[in-house]
C-alpha cells in the first residue's frame, strides 16, 4: 500500500525484491503468517527485500 492507503501491488506468498519510488509505503503479508512492514523512500527510488514466506 502507498501512503493513501491504495494497493500498489499483490503478490503470492515468497520472497521478493522490489524497487519502490519515492514515498511511504506498507507490505503487509496475508499467509502463511500475518505482519506488516513499512518502508519510506524521502528523495530517491529505493531497493527492498520482502519476505512473505
Amino acid at each position: 500500500m502507498d501512503a493513501t492507503g491504495k494497493t500498489v501491488a499483490e503478490l503470492k506468498p515468497g520472497a521478493y525484491q522490489l524497487q519502490l519510488a519515492p514515498g511511504r509505503y506498507k507490505a503487509r503479508c496475508l499467509a502463511p503468517t500475518q505482519r506488516e512492514q513499512e518502508f519510506l523512500s524521502l528523495s530517491e527510488p529505493v531497493t527492498v527485500n520482502v519476505d512473505c514466506g
